[in-house]
């Protein structure tokens, strides 16, 4: 058995573990909800808040989503909600009423094409240009580039030169502070 928990400085040997079925269970928190590319054959999920707050659907439906990912070792798998009589009933009805997703990666576009252009997975604006059509948030938008250019990391100048926009000056400047933190 292993945990993953936030913050945990082993939750990536437990992810590995896990992997390499060296361990049958992993306990976790919603940490495996999203981000964590983590397949599993039954996901068991036995509490309906985090925190204090309640858990929305979409992230019981990330966490329930790690269950029988065909191609990742898996053919079958299963979810469980483990609620009380009372909470039952309204958890039913909630993945049938539906869920909005709604993209929020505008509110920091800028760290995101900069870790892109980091990567080497965007190295030209046409390629940034591709790579945001191809996102959630130009899909519900208005499929604008003007996220894009107002998050660019450079603008060009006459000549070849390229200058730090104000958004790309911001998030050099935001990098920097959290490498003098450690």
């Amino acid at each position: 058995m292993g945990l993953h928990y936030k913050g945990w400085d082993h939750k990536r040997e437990a992810e590995k573990a896990f992997r390499a079925r060296e361990i049958d269970v992993l306990v976790a928190t919603s940490t495996v909800a999203a981000g964590v590319n983590l397949p599993a054959r039954a996901v068991i999920v036995q509490d309906t808040e985090v925190g204090m707050n309640p858990i929305d659907v979409a992230t019981v439906q990330q966490m329930f989503g790690r269950a029988g990912r065909v191609g990742h070792g898996e053919r079958d798998g299963w979810a469980f909600l483990i609620v009380t009589e009372q909470e039952r009933q309204r958890w039913q009805a909630k993945p049938v009423a539906g869920n909005t997703v709604r993209s929020r990666i505008e509110a920091s576009l800028p760290d995101h094409v900069l870790a892109e252009v980091v990567q080497r997975r965007i190295r030209s604006l046409r390629e940034a240009e591709d790579w945001w059509v191809g996102t959630l948030a130009c899909h519900q938008g208005s499929r604008s580039l003007q996220p894009l250019r107002e998050a660019s990391i450079s603008s060009s100048k006459a000549g070849s030169s390229t200058n730090p926009s104000r958004l790309g000056a911001r998030s050099r400047r935001r990098i920097w502070e959290r490498s003098r933190r450690g």
